[in-house]
């Protein structure tokens, strides 16, 4: 995956090798990643569910906001962070909420806030 996203997208991807991979699974009746950066240059989110699991299909995806943690930071003070729900309410306008969708695959720069949209997917 990771040198067919380079080929592909060769001005993102250029300089840049994996250094982590992660992948999740969530269970039906719990939260996804709360907002939070990530310590890398760019985040690649890929989703693999069949969309029929998804319950509600206007939500299940990612919500990025268009800001950046305080440059002051560091890695571990903005993944930690313990006032979230006032850092959701300030940026709220500059957020940008990506629906979930089988196959799709979210590109964007690890640094900016982001977290699991709310979901509801069958058992």
């Amino acid at each position: 995956i990771s040198r067919r996203l380079k080929m592909a997208f060769p001005e993102i991807f250029r300089g840049h090798e994996l250094q982590q991979l992660w992948a999740y699974k969530y269970s039906h009746d719990r939260e996804g990643i709360k907002m939070h950066g990530d310590d890398a240059a760019v985040n690649v989110n890929i989703w693999l569910t069949p969309d029929h699991a998804n319950l509600d299909k206007s939500s299940g995806g990612l919500v990025v906001y268009r800001r950046f943690p305080d440059p002051t930071w560091d890695y571990r003070t903005f993944n930690h962070y313990t006032n979230q729900a006032k850092l959701e309410r300030q940026f709220r306008n500059d957020a940008v909420t990506i629906p979930y969708r089988q196959n799709r695959a979210v590109i964007f720069n690890s640094h900016l806030w982001h977290k699991t949209d709310n979901f509801r997917f069958k058992k």
